[in-house]
């Protein structure tokens, strides 16, 4: 039963999956759901803020091929460690860039967070699958990534907004960046925790 056998040889992969990717699941979460709401609430247009929705996360897809290119060049833990620390500085700068009520901040916002959540979701396959062993690894990839989801992407929302309302509301969301920025440090040890690997060589 693989499932018996993860939680009997893998405890520790499984810990790490859930920390690899609790942080891009947090901040996209927020990113799409809380923001696109909270722009809206501070006077965004609605079919503005749903436009520059759609096309950041369409510049989003080329990223993840070419991230996930480079990441048979530096290493699978390098990158992630890397897009961790840009995920927590884009939590950082966004909401004071959307409170500039600017759709060139919206615009560079949306799109500094979606290149550093590129880096680590095209990758996190690749890296989930060597934490495991061949007997486990869907099993322990699955449940990774599924328990990620909904601890960084379930409840968020909702803790976002109570954060709102604690810090005093709009613009007043340094406490949103501060619970990314927690996750996103995660992310980071869950990186650096997994198993090191050399760079694979491209084939030729």
């Amino acid at each position: 039963m693989p499932l018996v056998e993860l939680f009997r040889k893998h405890r520790a992969g499984v810990v790490q999956a859930l920390l690899i990717t609790i942080g891009p699941f947090t901040a996209s979460s927020i990113f799409l759901t809380f923001t696109v709401s909270y722009a809206v609430q501070i006077g965004f247009p609605t079919s503005s803020v749903l436009r520059a929705a759609v096309i950041c996360q369409a510049i989003s897809i080329p990223c993840i091929i070419g991230f996930g290119a480079l990441s048979d060049k530096i290493g699978r833990r390098r990158q992630a460690w890397i897009g961790a620390v840009g995920l927590a500085i884009s939590a950082i700068a966004l909401f004071p860039l959307i409170n500039t009520r600017s759709l060139t901040g919206l615009y560079l916002g949306w799109l500094f967070m979606y290149v550093c959540w590129a880096m680590i979701f095209s990758i996190a396959p690749s890296l989930y699958s060597e934490l495991f062993s061949t007997g486990t690894r869907y099993t322990g990839l699955s449940l990774g990534w599924q328990l990620a989801g909904a601890v960084g992407g379930g409840l968020t929302p909702v803790i976002a907004s109570s954060l709102l309302l604690a810090a005093g509301g709009p613009p007043h969301t340094w406490l949103i960046a501060v619970y990314v920025v927690i996750t996103c440090a995660c992310t980071f040890a869950g990186a650096v925790l997994s198993p090191k690997r050399e760079a694979a060589t491209p084939l030729n």
